[in-house]
């Protein structure tokens, strides 16, 4: 899904104030916890990551964006080869949920 500007100033900020975490291993250890309220993977990922992820967020309930084009994610967190974030503070994850969900609903496309 390709989302506005707001949502990347959003998570953005959450960079900022060290609620997220990165990378593949660190987002399962925070799901399986119960730390990781959202998650968001590029989508350049691969096949594999994107499966795995899936599972895991429909065992564990825990909602998953898609990020399109790929590698921006990674850029827009300053981190250039991360394929995948997830969110701990459930403030940012509930206010990046709304974004993507008007988004999807009919939101014009800002890159």
């Amino acid at each position: 899904m390709i989302l506005r500007n707001d949502f990347f100033g959003i998570l953005g900020f959450a960079v900022r104030s060290r609620n997220v975490v990165f990378g593949a291993l660190a987002c399962e250890k925070g799901v399986k916890s119960g730390k990781v309220k959202l998650l968001l993977i590029d989508a350049d990922a691969s096949k594999r990551t994107k499966k795995d992820t899936e599972n895991m967020c429909g065992y564990y309930s825990v909602k998953l964006i898609e990020i399109d084009p790929g590698g921006v994610l990674g850029k827009r967190c300053g981190e250039e080869s991360v394929k995948l974030v997830g969110v701990t503070d459930g403030g940012f994850a509930k206010r990046l949920l709304q974004i993507a969900q008007q988004q999807e609903s009919g939101g014009a496309a800002l890159e």
